[in-house]
């Protein structure tokens, strides 16, 4: 069984993770990164693990800040 100390990945990880999210919502957008956040949030939950409930929870905000930002632009007459 791995110790808990052993399985921590540090800052290293904690930017990884925070790239892959800006990745994905770069990326493939609303639709992809929604589903993509509620299945790692049902993962983070059969796993009882909370860095995957974390970064469930980046990928979600990640792609409703997407949305109300392009919605912002769209209303001020700017590119969508």
């Amino acid at each position: 069984m791995i110790d808990a100390r052993e399985s921590r990945s540090g800052l290293g990880g904690a930017a990884a993770a925070v790239g892959a999210v800006l990745l994905v919502v770069a990326c493939c957008t609303l639709g992809p990164a929604l589903i993509a956040g509620g299945a790692l949030g049902v993962a983070a939950a059969a796993l009882h693990s909370p860095a995957l409930l974390s970064l469930a929870a980046l990928i979600l905000v990640g792609a409703l800040g997407s949305v109300m930002r392009r919605r912002a632009r769209a209303r001020r007459g700017g590119r969508a």
